[in-house]
């Protein structure tokens, strides 16, 4: 099961994923462009599986993990809620 995409940002200015994603067809990574919203779903070689434009730059991450789901990857539940710690 995957846990949440983090995203570091690249030379071209865009936000790859930091971690491989185990899907049902195999792994891939996510590439996306804030600038004009193109998301680049690949293979870890480079290998393109499949392109997309999201329909708004907030909604983008949201577009990315439903995509994901679509090709049987699966995640862990995600919670807003943190216990916090006694100091």
């Amino acid at each position: 099961m995957n846990k949440r995409i983090r995203y570091s940002i690249d030379a071209e200015g865009c936000h790859v994923s930091n971690r491989i994603i185990e899907t049902t067809s195999g792994e891939v990574m996510v590439k996306f462009n804030l600038s004009n919203r193109v998301v680049i779903i690949c293979r870890p070689n480079g290998v393109l599986l499949d392109t997309f434009v999201s329909t708004t730059s907030h909604k983008i991450k949201i577009d990315i993990k439903k995509k994901l789901v679509s090709m049987g990857a699966e995640f862990e539940p995600e919670t807003r809620n943190r216990e916090k710690e006694d100091v």
